[in-house]
């Protein structure tokens, strides 16, 4: 007598999947990795690895995936051009306008709001003169740091399909004649 798998739930009004396959979708979000998801899905760990693979090759998995990624997105108010808007900032930040005329960092909340969203991080130090008793604050050193410019325009770049990667394959084995060949005879 062989071992009777338990049935997954029926499909849901929602969509066309039952509700493991609809727990796995969720599930796969968290960290994207299929595997990880089946499991936390119910679907053994013995398994699961084939199982994540199987269902992501799914139309309607996918889809689902798709619309619960847009649906997040929405809700936490990310949109193309919101991202495309970070990464022009980034791209095209003046560092100018974190100083004032004399050169000076200005306050924080006098730095505009775009330069503030290209600064990736703050270094503070505090410069300290003698010791004991006598020991002042002789100054403090700020350094900012930005995100990376030219990773920003790449990315926009890539977006606007500015450039294109070509890849050259060297092939002596005659693999492409044998593929021609090969096309030749199914008639295309």
């Amino acid at each position: 007598m062989g071992v009777m798998k338990p049935q997954s739930a029926p499909a849901t009004e929602t969509s066309e999947l039952n509700t493991q396959e609809e727990t796995f979708c969720r599930e796969y979000l968290i960290d994207c990795s299929a595997t990880r998801a089946a499991i936390r899905a119910g679907y053994s760990k013995a398994s699961a690895h084939s199982q994540g693979c199987r269902m992501l090759q799914r139309k309607p998995i996918r889809d689902y995936i798709a619309k619960l990624v847009k649906e997040k997105s929405t809700k936490q108010g990310l949109s193309v051009d919101l991202v495309l808007s970070r990464l022009l900032e980034i791209g095209t930040v003046d560092i100018a306008e974190a100083f004032d005329k004399k050169g000076r960092l200005k306050n924080i909340h006098d730095i505009p709001e775009e330069v503030r969203r290209a600064i990736s991080g703050v270094d503070v130090e505090q410069l300290y003169e003698g010791s004991g008793k006598d020991r002042f604050e002789s100054g403090v050193v700020v350094k900012l740091k930005f995100w990376d410019k030219n990773k920003a325009l790449e990315n926009l770049g890539r977006y606007l399909k500015l450039f294109v990667d070509k890849v050259e394959i060297k092939d002596g084995s005659g693999l492409a004649e044998k593929l021609a060949k090969a096309r030749g005879r199914v008639g295309r």
